[in-house]
């Protein structure tokens, strides 16, 4: 966040929080040892000259489950719970091999407030 300021030129104040999983994961066997990449991003207009040791990170445009979870980060287990336990098997999608992220707008009053909100985007097919 200290670095924020660095990085030009920034769409909103959005704040991302993007993990890429291994290709053909399934989130049954996501476990504490899972091994993936997490970032912390925000989004910009356009890449242009990144400042040292920050790299650029494309998402393609694709079909996305879009999910809101309320209340602080010690419960979204159970927003997570739900979207890959029930929701998913149930949808007729399964998951896209592409990052799962969520969205940190306005609505996000910080890790602690209950009263917090997050959008959890999920790549589906």
């Amino acid at each position: 966040m200290q670095r924020k300021k660095e990085i030009k030129p920034i769409v909103n104040s959005d704040l991302f929080s993007i993990q890429e999983y291994p290709s053909g994961l399934e989130m049954s066997n996501f476990t504490p040892q899972t091994i993936y990449t997490k970032w912390a991003a925000v989004e910009v207009s356009a890449i242009g000259i990144l400042p040292e040791g920050m790299q650029p990170l494309v998402i393609p445009d694709s079909k996305y489950a879009i999910f809101v979870h309320k209340g602080p980060a010690s419960t979204f287990h159970l927003t997570a719970n739900f979207i890959y336990s029930q929701w998913l098997p149930k949808s007729g999608y399964k998951l896209g091999d592409l990052p799962h992220f969520e969205v940190m707008s306005d609505k996000y009053l910080g890790h602690d407030n209950p009263a917090s909100e997050e959008e959890v985007w999920i790549p589906i097919k």
